[in-house]
C-alpha cells in the first residue's frame, strides 16, 4: 500500500481578503503527513500563489489518476476560502473552493465540489481521507446539518455511493469560526 497526499492552503489571495493560518494548516498537515507516514508515492503541496485553479486541477488530475492504485489510500487536504454561486441550471446554489487566483464570477474560476466529487469517483483506491476547511464545505457531504444531534447524525453521509473504495471520510468545517 502507497499513501498519497494533496495539501492546499490559501491565506493570501490573488483578490479576496486574506486568511489567517491556511497555509500555515496546510504546511503542516503536509509535513506532518510526510514525516510519519511510510510508503509515500504522489504527493504535491500547494500554497497561497501556487494553488491557481490550474495547479489544484492539475494536482487532481491524470498524475493522480495514473499513481494512485486499488491498494493505495488517498489524503486530501484543503483550507482557503470557500464560496457559493447559482448552479448551472439557476435552481439552487452550488459549493466552491477557491483558488488563490479566484475572482467575483467563483463558477469559471473556482473548483465546484461536483467537480472535486467527479475527480475522486475516477480514482480506484482503498482509503480516500478528505479534510476540508473552508465555508460552505458541508454540501460536500450529501446532508449538511445546521445542528448536530443523535438523532440527525445517524443520517449524515458523505459521498454515499459515489466514490469506489473501502473506506470514505470527509471532514468538513461546521462554522467559520
Amino acid at each position: 500500500m502507497i499513501n498519497h497526499v494533496i495539501a492546499i492552503g490559501i491565506a493570501k489571495y490573488q483578490s479576496i481578503r486574506p486568511l489567517q493560518f491556511a497555509d500555515k494548516d496546510a504546511n503542516e498537515f503536509y509535513y506532518l503527513f510526510v514525516n510519519n507516514m511510510a510508503n509515500i508515492g504522489y504527493r504535491k503541496l500547494l500554497v497561497n500563489n501556487a494553488a491557481s485553479l490550474a495547479a489544484i486541477r492539475n494536482a487532481l488530475g491524470i498524475e493522480l489518476k495514473e499513481n494512485v492504485n486499488v491498494d493505495d489510500s488517498l489524503f486530501i487536504f484543503f483550507s482557503g476560502h470557500g464560496g457559493e454561486a447559482p448552479s448551472q441550471d439557476g435552481s439552487s446554489l452550488a459549493t466552491y473552493l477557491l483558488p488563490f487566483d479566484a475572482s467575483a464570477d467563483i463558477e469559471n474560476t473556482s473548483i465546484s465540489i461536483e467537480y472535486l466529487k467527479s475527480r475522486l469517483e475516477k480514482i480506484n483506491c482503498q482509503n480516500k481521507i478528505m479534510i476540508i476547511d473552508s465555508c460552505f464545505s458541508g454540501p460536500s457531504n450529501s446532508k449538511a446539518y445546521s445542528v448536530i444531534n443523535y438523532k440527525s447524525a445517524k443520517g449524515i453521509k458523505t459521498f454515499e455511493n459515489t466514490i469506489s473504495g473501502k473506506g470514505k471520510v470527509t471532514f468538513t468545517a461546521s462554522k467559520s469560526d
